[in-house]
């Protein structure tokens, strides 16, 4: 178990184009809603509440994508995100829920070539 100290936690996949991001989340729901089930149990398991509603369960992927912990956006999108902050800081679990490197790769990619770009 590990203390959780606050900050961003929240999941964020990259594609390219609001399309991609339409077309890309169906693919990364069934592991979204594998990581936000795990992070439920543990959480009921241990008793404790994360502040931040970070591990309440979720029935579907519809659900999640209501909500913002579990996301998918353009590059631009995350640029502008991480402009607003006073310190730029973004946090990259690409294969969160087992999510396969064939479908990380474009994200992280995206993050390489655009994001970093966009920042500076």
């Amino acid at each position: 178990m590990a203390l959780y100290f606050g900050g961003d936690t929240r999941f964020t996949h990259l594609a390219s184009g609001q399309e991609a991001v339409q077309a890309v989340w169906p693919q990364i729901a069934p592991f979204a809603l594998h990581d936000a089930a795990t992070y439920s149990r543990w959480n009921a398991a241990a008793r404790q509440e994360n502040e931040t509603g970070a591990c309440e369960p979720a029935e579907s992927g519809e659900d999640l994508a209501a909500g913002d912990r579990y996301r998918v956006v353009t590059p631009e999108q995350y640029v502008d995100e991480l402009r607003t902050q006073p310190v730029a800081i973004g946090q990259a679990h690409p294969m969160t829920g087992g999510i396969p490197p064939e479908l990380a790769w474009p994200s992280l990619r995206l993050i390489e070539h655009e994001v970093l770009p966009g920042l500076r």
